[in-house]
């Protein structure tokens, strides 16, 4: 048998000559040619095997004890992992729809870390300022056990997915199907306690605030907003809560144009537009700053024009890591039986 040889290259883009020959491992592991423990072929087979140099064999052979498939014994060869089992890849995918992945970095890794504990490899996909699809991502590689979707989802991108017949699961609160498996989260009763707090020292004031789309939880996100400003004794007004298109730029415009709140809300992904009105504009007085980010690990960072930094508690990547725990173990359950 060969592999293809094309130095490197592929119609969608560079492609490592040992990718061919790591992924045939792999696919052999998933059909038990290659049985858990057992020992499998040698540098100078696979090379013969697969019609290419020895240097390209060592390196798919290293590449995949990198990822957990093999190990290997001193003087002895590489053995498969005793912990795999036939009929599966160990192999995940995260695809991220629309959206920038770099948001999402916490949830990632986290991802990463439960897989790595299920001896699964984590393949991202995105197409963010791209114009490839999740059928293209997935077109090029199928070799997966399952699929988890973010982003913007929706049941056009899910009758997409479906078209591949792998296990999928939506990690966050879309308008879709009951019939499509999601982790959800409660959002509301959570940004109203952490915003109360946050509000309570404004007591009398006026709050505004740039909110994203109107999607199920950028409405729960208002909601509680709404909620916290009432409890905390602050003002607002629906004309300086503002639902941003873009980036939060031109609802900057109109709401100072209007309005001089003393307080102002910002969402993670609008803090750059707010960034923008207050670098062209160059306004003599600015409201007190609040601006949201995504993990604990942020509030400590630096914005030149954010006096304060909090993270809105969702418990989001904690519910979303137990359920890609759960959804993987169920699926090594039913392939077992």
């Amino acid at each position: 048998m060969s592999v293809s040889r094309e130095n490197g290259n592929s119609k969608n883009g560079f492609e490592p000559l040992y990718k061919p020959v790591m992924n045939e491992v792999i696919q052999k592991i998933h059909d038990g040619v290659y049985r858990p423990g057992r020992k499998i072929a040698s540098v100078r087979e696979l090379a013969d095997e697969y019609c290419v140099s020895r240097q390209v064999a060592h390196s798919a052979l290293h590449k995949l004890v990198e990822l957990n498939y093999l190990y290997a014994e001193p003087k002895r060869g590489l053995f498969v992992n005793p912990a795999l089992r036939p009929g599966m890849f160990y192999r995940i995918a995260l695809y991220v729809n629309e959206k920038n992945p770099m948001r999402n970095a916490h949830l990632m890794y986290k991802i990463y870390e439960i897989c790595l504990e299920k001896n699964c490899d984590v393949i991202l996909g995105s197409n963010y300022q791209t114009n490839d699809s999740i059928s293209s991502f997935l077109k090029r590689d199928t070799r997966f056990d399952a699929i988890l979707l973010h982003g913007i989802v929706d049941e056009k991108l899910l009758k997409e997915v479906r078209n591949f017949h792998v296990p999928y699961l939506v990690l966050g609160n879309y308008d879709i199907s009951p019939e499509h498996p999601q982790v959800r989260i409660e959002v509301k009763p959570n940004v109203r306690a952490v915003l109360a707090a946050e509000f309570s020292a404004f007591k009398g004031k006026k709050i505004a605030a740039l909110f994203g789309k109107a999607d199920n939880v950028g409405l729960e996100l208002e909601a509680g907003f709404y909620e916290a400003v009432k409890a905390s004794g602050a003002e607002t007004s629906p004309d300086m809560v503002k639902r941003c298109l873009i980036d939060g730029y031109t609802e900057c415009l109109e709401l100072f144009s209007a309005h001089r709140p003393d307080v102002l809300l910002v969402l993670e992904a609008l803090r750059p537009g707010y960034r923008k009105y207050c670098q062209l504009k160059k306004p003599s007085v600015l409201p007190y700053a609040i601006g949201t980010v995504y993990s604990k690990d942020m509030v400590q960072m630096e914005d030149e024009f954010v006096d304060r930094l909090i993270f809105l508690n969702s418990d989001f990547t904690e519910k979303a890591v137990d359920g890609v725990r759960r959804f993987l173990e169920r699926i090594r359950q039913e392939q077992e039986t």
